[in-house]
């Protein structure tokens, strides 16, 4: 991990900015960072970005109006099966502070959902929302760090049940996902 996620400070701060992260928190420290200075920081701190919400929909072929690269166009409006929230950073951050896990278990955050039946899984996509500051945000596609992530899911196993997800505090962080 970057020395930054261990670096200490005084807590007389009024206001933190963070810009250390990368669509659906992959690849960049943020979660680290913000590990490592909240306990320091002063209670009423103000942080920026406020939240990172990432979003898990489920997309059919047929949904694609212009196929999964037209999930890039800015304005782009097709509609798939959300799973809802797989990660809201605020609300992980604070279950994790409050409960730390046992020494050299590096797991952030994890979930389960069931899948939707079968004929729902053709696509999946992480879609972004960074909250700036309250009531302005960022969605998908309005910048660099709210692009989505799109997988094809055509080796699924038939008989899986459920879509998991797990965020690591590793050396090169990101939201994994599979199923069971």
């Amino acid at each position: 991990m970057p020395r930054i996620t261990r670096f200490r400070t005084p807590n007389r701060f009024h206001v933190f900015f963070t810009e250390t992260m990368d669509t659906a928190l992959e690849r960049e420290p943020m979660v680290a960072i913000l590990l490592n200075f909240l306990p320091q920081l002063r209670k009423d701190v103000v942080v920026v970005p406020r939240n990172v919400t990432i979003e898990g929909v489920f997309f059919r072929e047929e949904d694609l109006t212009n196929g999964v690269a037209g999930l890039e166009e800015p304005g782009n409006k097709d509609e798939g099966l959300s799973l809802g929230i797989v990660m809201d950073l605020d609300e992980a951050l604070t279950t994790y502070l409050a409960m730390p896990p046992p020494p050299g278990d590096n797991i952030f955050h994890e979930l389960q959902f069931e899948l939707p039946d079968p004929s729902w899984r053709g696509y999946f996509a992480l879609f972004t929302t960074v909250e700036v500051w309250e009531g302005y945000c960022l969605y998908k596609n309005e910048s660099d760090i709210t692009h989505q992530r799109v997988r094809k899911l055509d080796d699924l196993p038939t008989d899986c049940e459920f879509i998991n997800f797990e965020y690591a505090l590793v050396d090169e962080p990101m939201l994994w996902f599979g199923v069971s």
